[in-house]
């Protein structure tokens, strides 16, 4: 497996189990940052489950949820589409690399709009009391490595 890279989708196959069913259920990953002493990636998850954000603004802080729509964006993405905050963490490299091999998580050949991902960034950036010192730094120099408006 190679280094995880910003802007990348992975497909996890088990990012929760159905209370349900007991079943694991899968959601879409989007990396925001990377410590690059670590690999460690700061990431979210998509929802097509609005529970409470709405359409407009795109960029949504308070409650029940803070995230960010994105709109239909086809492919796998074919419902109506949110950045989902309340799913912001800082996944361990080593766990990455384990779910890669036993095959947990995919790494997708897509990705969002520059000008989408930056608007996610800059939301999420808002978020201060939500966020770590850490994770706050790295969404900043992905901010600044993109030149994001």
């Amino acid at each position: 497996m190679s280094s995880p890279a910003i802007g990348q989708i992975w497909q996890d196959d088990c990012y929760y189990l159905s209370k349900f069913s007991n079943t694991c259920q899968r959601k879409y990953v989007l990396v925001l940052a990377i410590d690059n002493k670590s690999d460690d990636c700061v990431t979210v998850v998509f929802t097509s489950q609005p529970n409470g954000l709405p359409d407009n603004p795109a960029c949504y802080i308070g409650n029940p949820r803070s995230g960010y729509y994105l709109g239909k964006l086809g492919g796998i993405f074919f419902k109506e589409t949110w950045v989902d905050f309340d799913s912001l963490v800082t996944l361990d490299n080593k766990d990455l690399r384990i779910h890669v091999e036993t095959g947990r998580k995919t790494l997708l050949n897509k990705t969002i709009s520059n000008k989408d991902f930056c608007g996610v960034l800059r939301c999420i950036m808002q978020m201060q009391n939500d966020i770590t010192k850490q994770q706050w730094r790295l969404l900043g120099d992905t901010i600044a490595q993109l030149n994001c408006p």
